[in-house]
């Protein structure tokens, strides 16, 4: 399933970037188009544990500019996060080795928050979109690659 799973953002990210100017046209901040984004981030994170690409491609179509679209995609990133923290700490799995690793790991989330603010910064917004699906094809070419020789 994780080869299917590679193959899919790869060609959805190809796809997105040759039909751009269409798909910002179609894609709306609607109710129905959330919803539907919403349910197949569900589905994929049930799956695969990585909901955000339908989210992603949702939002970068339908926000006016990168810095609208960054502020959605963080409410989103932090209201999941919390979600999935308040579950997995009910099933037990927030230990104390966990919170251990946690604290070893603030410091590589620092130099990436560092590091993208900087490239965020300089990414012209008729660029962006295109820097997102690029994103999403590399991570489904890893994705595709990993599971080809495991």
């Amino acid at each position: 399933m994780r080869i299917v799973l590679g193959l899919i953002l790869i060609l959805v990210s190809l796809y997105f970037s040759f039909f751009k100017n269409k798909l910002q046209k179609l894609i709306r901040p609607t109710a129905g188009w959330q919803l539907g984004a919403g349910t197949v981030s569900g589905v994929m994170g049930g799956l695969f544990g990585m909901q955000g690409p339908p989210v992603v491609l949702y939002l970068v179509n339908s926000e006016p500019d990168k810095n609208h679209y960054m502020g959605m995609i963080q409410t989103y990133a932090v209201l999941t996060n919390v979600i999935m923290l308040a579950v997995r700490a009910y099933n037990g799995f927030v230990t104390p080795a966990v919170g251990n690793a946690y604290l070893y790991s603030l410091g590589g989330l620092a130099v990436g928050v560092l590091t993208g603010n900087w490239a965020f910064a300089r990414i012209p917004n008729k660029l962006f979109t295109y820097v997102v699906y690029a994103y999403i094809g590399v991570s489904g070419l890893i994705i595709f690659l990993m599971a080809s020789y495991s």
